[in-house]
């Protein structure tokens, strides 16, 4: 998977794609929120979307795969590698599979 292809998603509600200011906001404050301690901290994640009901954003992560998460966004600097809490999904199909087309159908 590449980060092209992951900006290729055919989105479903309540996900949705995030303009590329909203990306940059997310990407800022995922790097504000995880404690140094946190699997996600210093790695580099762009921002792709966001559940549009809840704070859950979708980032590509280049490294380690690449593979995409889904990252619940807290707003706040977190002191613990608890939270932010994520999941991570190995390939697109697996996160549309298991995430896009669950929540679409939770949603609908």
């Amino acid at each position: 998977m590449t980060l092209r292809e992951a900006r290729e998603i055919s989105w479903q509600e309540p996900w949705q794609a995030l303009s590329q200011e909203q990306a940059a906001l997310a990407e800022v404050e995922l790097r504000r929120e995880v404690h140094a301690s946190h699997p996600l901290s210093g790695r580099p994640a762009k921002a792709l979307g966001r559940r549009q009901d809840c704070d859950d954003f979708l980032f590509f992560l280049p490294e380690d795969g690449p593979c995409l998460v889904v990252v619940h966004l807290t707003y706040k600097k977190e002191t613990s590698a608890q939270w932010p809490y994520w999941v991570r999904f190995e390939s697109l199909a697996d996160w549309v599979e298991e995430c896009m087309l669950q929540d679409a159908a939770d949603f609908a």
